[in-house]
C-alpha cells in the first residue's frame, strides 16, 4: 500500500522540485514567471471594473486568462 505524503511533505517537495527546476532551466522559469507576472497584471486591471460593470464579461474575460495561463504553461 503507497502511503500518501502530508502536507508538510508535499509542500516540500513541490518547493524542491520548483528549485531544481529554477536550476536546470532558467530561461523557462524566467518565461514561466514573467508569463504569471503578466496574468496577474492583466487580472488585477480588468477585474473589478467590469466586474462592477458587466458581469458577464467578468466572467469571459477571467476564463480568457485562466486559458491564457494554462495555454502558456503547456507552451513552456
Amino acid at each position: 500500500m503507497v502511503e500518501q505524503p502530508d502536507l508538510g511533505q508535499a509542500a516540500v517537495s513541490f518547493l524542491r522540485a520548483l528549485g531544481a527546476f529554477l536550476k536546470g532551466e532558467p530561461l523557462k522559469a524566467t518565461l514561466a514567471l514573467l508569463w504569471i507576472f503578466l496574468l496577474v497584471v492583466f487580472l488585477s486591471a480588468f477585474w473589478e471594473s467590469l466586474k462592477e460593470l458587466e458581469p458577464r464579461a467578468a466572467l469571459l474575460y477571467g476564463l480568457l486568462a485562466l486559458g491564457l495561463g494554462i495555454m502558456g504553461f503547456c507552451l513552456l
